[in-house]
């Protein structure tokens, strides 16, 4: 929630001052935006949502990244189904696994999922 009422309060002063990302195809160029929605987040301040504004070629509630100290912004999956149906098979198959030390889900390699 603290991640989707800063998009909401940062959201119009990005638009006034034309700050753009860096999206992939399907996501619309802006560095936030009040209608992407964060389920998961790190401490600071990086999110994966669901996308309920995408750009032309994108799909409504596609699962994308939002980086917020770069405009880089990915497609993960093209829907919430997909993108947990894929976790839980990275989990199954041992490519994610949970560090009871740092609390968090990462890679088996020991790289967090997303962020730093």
């Amino acid at each position: 929630m603290e991640n989707w009422d800063a998009f909401k309060i940062v959201e119009p002063q990005c638009d006034q001052d034309g700050i753009k990302a860096e999206p992939e195809e399907g996501i619309k160029d802006k560095w936030c935006n009040s209608k992407w929605i964060p389920f998961a987040s790190t401490a600071d301040g990086h999110a994966i949502c669901i996308d309920y504004d995408p750009a032309e070629g994108g799909n409504v509630g596609q699962i994308i990244t939002f980086w917020y100290n770069e405009g880089e912004r990915n497609l993960i999956a093209d829907s919430f189904e997909e993108f947990i149906i894929s976790y839980l098979k990275n989990l199954e198959e041992g490519i994610y696994i949970y560090d009871t030390e740092r609390n968090a889900v990462v890679g088996k390699d020991g790289k967090l999922m997303f962020g730093t």
